[in-house]
């Protein structure tokens, strides 16, 4: 998701020289806007960049490709960020330490990565992004979806398929809805 992410693991909303300058070439136009709840926890940056890699192996990521990919949404077509910008400091579960300024805050950034990115969709991870996102008063289209690290916890591999193909026809069917618009 280089480029294509406001989180450690893309470039955000970089535009060349200064703050609004053109957009990479490969940036999405009209993305769908996959909005997750926080990145996750400061150990699991330090984890990934000790690892090697941008922290995109770990189950939520694994199982919202699947969503995706089931949805027939590449990820090049999407622009990745979260509600809540920072880290945790112990889990990225649960709700996030912060004061109800942090909160107001963030639903402002929000405001502002939305009117800059223009998502044809917003798309939320779980019921306090959805909670978050209706108090933003953003008013981009937007299907709310359980979060994939919910999702695909280890149940078993059946329940997980089965979690990911109704998540995947939500996105879709939102999608084919603003199609015919």
């Amino acid at each position: 998701v280089d480029g294509t992410a406001f989180f450690p693991a893309g470039i955000g909303l970089w535009r060349g020289e200064g703050s609004h300058g053109e957009a990479p070439v490969y940036f999405p136009r009209s993305p769908i806007m996959i909005l997750g709840h926080n990145w996750g926890a400061a150990h699991e940056l330090v984890g990934a960049h000790g690892r090697g890699n941008d922290g995109i192996d770990v189950r939520t990521w694994k199982c919202l490709r699947r969503y995706l990919e089931l949805a027939k949404v590449g990820t090049m077509d999407c622009f990745f960020t979260n509600i809540l910008i920072g880290l945790q400091p112990h889990r990225a579960e649960g709700d996030m330490i912060a004061s109800k300024e942090f909160f107001g805050q963030c639903r402002i950034f929000l405001s502002m990565q939305i009117e800059i990115v223009k998502p044809r969709l917003v798309a939320t991870l779980g019921a306090n992004t959805a909670h978050q996102y209706r108090l933003s008063g953003c008013s981009t289209p937007s299907v709310k979806l359980k979060h994939p690290g919910w999702a695909c916890k280890p149940f078993n591999a059946a329940s997980c398929d089965l979690i990911c193909a109704e998540q995947a026809l939500k996105l879709r069917a939102a999608l084919d809805t603003l199609d015919k618009l």
